[in-house]
């Protein structure tokens, strides 16, 4: 239904991976692939208070029934409304929900190009939007169990960030046994970033102190202390090509 209503506006572009992937082809602008991504994590983080506006006396009732809050291990019961967690199974490990959700989203971008190329066997009329989601629907029968198939950064994230904000904390960014991707996903543990912040201070302090003696540093070739690099290659790129090929 998202595509239906956007699509007449931006082109039904509601998922950055998609985004980026025709940026890649050369079939978006790279110049709008920041606004869109941004226009797509706040359009899920909206979607996600709308839901909450909507249930969360209901949510509450559930946490306050079960004797949890919101905050607590069992309250991932409840915040599995707004994003999806990796299966038990993977016992923390983050490569198998990455691998799964690369897998997932990679048949998403190839389900989409095939169903829009009027030059395959596209669909007639306006059925389009309908294929997609019923090929979202087949991803998710066929691998939703590892990790809940979010296949869209912007769904996943922004409803994360909502929840953060509305009391779920750290833990449920992180999901189950996830505490070491929070900084991926969200970054919401305060005291993890402070750590990162003292430790850059750290680092600046001692580069500081190192005497800038390579030739690297100062963009200068190592064959001649006074030839600086050229860089006029990286910057005469018109189209991805370099004018001189």
């Amino acid at each position: 239904m998202a595509i239906y209503v956007a699509g007449g506006v931006s082109g039904a572009h509601i998922n950055p991976a998609v985004t980026l992937a025709f940026a890649v082809r050369r079939k978006f602008p790279w110049g709008k692939v920041g606004p869109y991504i941004v226009a797509q994590v706040l359009g899920a983080f909206a979607g996600a208070a709308m839901v909450y506006l909507l249930y969360h006396d209901a949510i509450d009732a559930y946490n306050q029934a079960v004797g949890t809050g919101r905050a607590d291990p069992k309250g991932l019961a409840s915040f599995s409304i707004f994003a999806t967690f990796p299966a038990p199974y993977f016992n923390g490990s983050p490569v198998g929900p990455l691998i799964d959700q690369i897998v997932g989203t990679a048949f998403l971008l190839m389900f989409v190009v095939a169903i829009i190329d009027m030059r395959n066997t596209a669909v007639q009329a306006n059925l389009g939007p309908f294929m997609i989601g019923l090929a979202v629907a087949a991803i998710g029968m066929s691998i939703g169990a590892n990790a809940g198939y979010a296949i869209n950064p912007a769904r996943d994230f922004g409803p994360r960030l909502f929840a953060w904000l509305v009391g779920w904390g750290a833990d449920g960014a992180a999901g189950h046994r996830g505490r070491g991707l929070q900084l991926v996903f969200l970054g919401a543990d305060r005291r993890a970033l402070h750590r990162r912040r003292d430790r850059r201070a750290d680092l600046r302090l001692v580069y500081r102190r190192r005497p800038a003696c390579t030739h690297q540093a100062a963009g200068i070739h190592a064959s001649g202390p006074g030839r600086r690099r050229d860089t006029s290659g990286d910057r005469n790129e018109k189209d991805g090509r370099n004018i001189g090929d």
